[in-house]
C-alpha cells in the first residue's frame, strides 16, 4: 500500500514552475545583492556575473530546489537563457563544482546560446568549453559547460574553433562532438598550462 506523498515509480517530485523559481531567484538576489561568497570571489568570479549564492537542497538526479535558511547547503545559482529568454536555473556546490545540475532539466548546458552566437567568434576567438560551472563562471559566463558528455555532440553547431581546459578534456570533447559528420577534430584544441 502506498503512503500519502510517496511517489510511484516514474513519477517525479512536484516543484515550482519556472516563473515562480525566477521570482525566488530575484527575491534572493535583492536580499543578498551586496553579499558575495568569499570562496567564489577568491576563485576570481567577476562581480558582474548575474549569480547568487544561496541555500539549495539537492533533490534527485542532479536536480535541486531553493532551501530555507538553515537547511540544505550553499549553492551558486545562475539563470540559464536560450535566445535571451530564461530556460532553467543551474546550481553548483562551491565546495565541489563538479556537483551541479539544473532545477527543471530543461537545459543541457550553461552558455549553450554562445555556440550559435556569431559574436562568440570575433577575431577568430575560439569558443571555450569548461568541465565545471566554476570554470565557466571564472570566465565571466563566456563559453559553454555541459552537464553530460553525450550532450557535447551539440558542439557540431559551433561556427568556429573550440578550446578545452586541457588535453584530456579536449579528447573527451572530441570523442563526443565528432560523432557528428559535421564536426572535425582539428577544430578542437586545449589551453596549455603555464610553465
Amino acid at each position: 500500500m502506498q503512503k500519502q506523498g510517496q511517489l510511484h515509480p516514474g513519477e517525479y517530485p512536484a516543484g515550482p514552475d519556472l516563473a515562480t523559481a525566477l521570482d525566488e531567484f530575484e527575491g534572493r538576489a535583492f536580499v543578498n545583492q551586496c553579499l558575495r561568497d568569499p570562496d567564489l570571489a577568491r576563485h576570481g568570479i567577476p562581480a558582474d556575473l548575474p549569480m547568487i549564492v544561496t541555500r539549495i537542497r539537492w533533490t534527485w538526479a542532479s536536480r535541486w530546489t531553493f532551501a530555507d535558511e538553515g537547511e540544505g547547503e550553499f549553492g551558486a545559482v545562475v539563470v540559464v537563457q536560450d535566445e535571451g529568454e530564461p530556460l532553467d536555473l543551474a546550481a553548483w556546490s562551491p565546495a565541489d563544482p563538479s556537483r551541479w545540475g539544473f532545477m527543471f532539466g530543461a537545459a543541457v548546458a550553461l552558455g549553450l546560446e554562445r555556440i550559435d552566437h556569431a559574436g562568440s567568434y570575433t577575431w577568430d576567438t575560439p569558443l571555450p568549453v569548461f568541465r565545471t560551472p566554476l570554470g565557466w563562471a571564472k570566465a565571466g559566463g563566456k563559453g559553454a559547460c555541459f552537464k553530460h558528455d553525450h550532450d557535447l555532440r551539440l558542439l557540431e553547431r559551433a561556427h568556429g574553433r573550440i578550446v578545452c581546459e586541457d588535453r584530456d578534456h579536449a579528447l573527451t570533447v572530441a570523442r563526443w562532438a565528432c560523432l557528428s559528420p559535421f564536426m572535425s577534430a582539428d577544430r578542437i584544441g586545449f589551453r596549455r598550462a603555464a610553465v
